[in-house]
């Protein structure tokens, strides 16, 4: 990013403000998509395993298995999915999954409304009112993937006990 004292007119503002979003934002929003995605799949894959296990460990266990290793196997293995499954809901791999996807839409529609509106600026001020109007909108969108964030890890916020500024836009 061009240090401030560098930027000698918003146009250039506003084109580094594009070039951030692409380069910086939009490839976490897309990593925090994916990471997700894998914890959830192998979650959910590694609780599959240890179901099947048990139910192997039970099928193919003799009488003196049993009475040595195996009741304590048969307790074990089912624990230890119940355990995977809590964690799967603890961590709440989905529902993230799904707050970072759409916070990735919205951001690929900041980016492409900013280009156009980049493409269509005709003066200075035109360039200063757009980056405006876009860090706004990408402001409220990171406000937004907060709350969703938290919301996903506590009770809900009210939110008349917000601060003033998280409740209504900046002017």
């Amino acid at each position: 990013m061009t240090p401030v004292e560098e930027i000698e007119d918003h146009r250039q503002l506003f084109a580094e403000f594009i070039k951030r979003l692409e380069a910086d934002e939009l490839p976490w929003y897309e990593g925090e998509v994916v990471r997700n995605i894998f914890w959830w799949n192998a979650i959910l894959a590694l609780s599959l395993l240890v179901s099947v296990s048990n139910s192997i460990v039970a099928a193919l266990m003799d009488k003196s298995t049993f009475e040595n290793v195996g009741r304590i196997a048969l307790v074990t293995l089912p624990i230890l999915g119940t355990g995977i499954i809590g964690l799967a809901q603890a961590f709440r791999f989905r529902e993230k999954e799904a707050l970072r996807e759409s916070g990735r839409i919205e951001l690929l529609d900041i980016i492409q409304n900013a280009r156009i509106h980049f493409l269509d600026a005709k003066d200075d001020r035109d360039f200063g009112v757009a980056c405006q109007a876009f860090r706004e909108r990408f402001r409220q969108l990171e406000i937004s993937q907060h709350q969703g964030y938290v919301a996903l890890h506590s009770e809900p916020v009210d939110p008349s006990k917000l601060p003033a500024e998280q409740r209504s836009p900046r002017k």
